[in-house]
């Protein structure tokens, strides 16, 4: 019966870790290109930027927009409904 209050946690835990490591990857990409990112928009423009020219997938941009809220979001709602 304990275990189940903590799977939505956990769960909505591992959705953020992957929007994480997407970051990570869009980071990578970004840094391998150009050094000079000031914030978390001109990173993205820049990895836009990257994605028209063709040399980078699109698939860690769409999994950083969704999955970075979409885990806080479970995490917190897990937490809060399970009362």
């Amino acid at each position: 019966m304990h275990i189940r209050i903590y799977i939505g946690p956990l769960f909505g835990m591992g959705i953020f870790s992957f929007g994480l490591y997407s970051l990570r990857y869009v980071q990578s990409r970004v840094f391998r290109s150009s050094k000079q990112v000031k914030n978390m928009r001109d990173l993205i423009r820049k990895y836009r930027a990257l994605i028209s020219s063709g040399s980078a997938p699109s698939w860690p941009l769409a999994c950083l927009i969704v999955c970075c809220p979409l885990g806080i979001l479970i995490m917190f709602a897990s937490l809060i409904l399970v009362k």
